[in-house]
């Protein structure tokens, strides 16, 4: 029996505070996504991994760049991310983030 690879994303056995955006729990001091074999598989594990996973990591990472060097974002202090869990995991609401661009 298998389980859904967005269970182990979300499991507080695995992940401090599996509801919060934390990209520090990758860091080598805390490494959380070691704690359990698969425990983070974004894209797919075993046989079923993505043949195209480093070059879509690679372009994330030179878009992403870009962008946060030429804009301030933010969201409301107080926001919280309604999440839809299914057919992918993505916030109900559309994810309002005020993005500004920056003055040269």
């Amino acid at each position: 029996m298998s389980t859904p690879f967005g269970f182990h994303h979300m499991n507080p056995e695995i992940w401090n505070e599996p509801d919060q955006f934390d990209p520090l729990r990758f860091t080598k001091e805390r490494k959380e996504h070691m704690r359990c074999p698969y425990a983070y598989s974004p894209f797919g594990a075993g046989i079923h991994h993505c043949i195209g996973f480093a070059f879509a990591e690679m372009q994330i990472k030179l878009i992403m760049s870009q962008f946060l060097l030429h804009v301030d974002w933010s969201v409301p202090d107080d926001y919280v991310v309604p999440m839809r869990p299914v057919p992918i995991q993505e916030p109900e609401d559309g994810l309002p983030v005020q993005i500004q661009l920056r003055e040269k």
